[in-house]
């Protein structure tokens, strides 16, 4: 197994309640497709370096990831294949070290 960073990006959600719903979605794309999500930051609502369609900002996520490498190719179909899902970016994290969030940033628990 191997520690991958995951960044997600999905439209903006004017709900509350609406990041612990793309929270499982991300948990349920990478634990269909064989991986474990160790941990969870919200980065929340983000300013977008420029526009995706109409959208300028987007809802983050980034995603501490456990999984084979022979199944990332799998995640990355998936994920491409999700219409709700505007970009996304799995890169190894070489040890499990690399950056995780800036301070102030929420942490969700993964085992609930």
């Amino acid at each position: 197994m191997r520690e991958y960073e995951l960044i997600t990006l999905f439209p903006p959600a004017e709900e509350d309640g609406t990041e612990a719903l793309l929270v499982d979605k991300v948990k349920g794309l990478v634990e269909g497709n064989g991986g474990t999500v160790t941990s969870v930051h919200k980065w929340g609502r983000r300013k977008l370096a420029y526009k995706i369609g109409d959208l300028a900002e987007a809802m983050y996520l980034l995603c501490k990831v456990q999984m084979d490498p022979e199944k990332t190719a799998d995640l990355e179909t998936a994920m491409r294949l999700d219409r709700e899902l505007l970009r996304h970016l799995l890169v190894h994290d070489h040890g499990g070290q690399g950056p995780v969030a800036p301070p102030g940033i929420e942490e969700v628990d993964t085992d609930g």
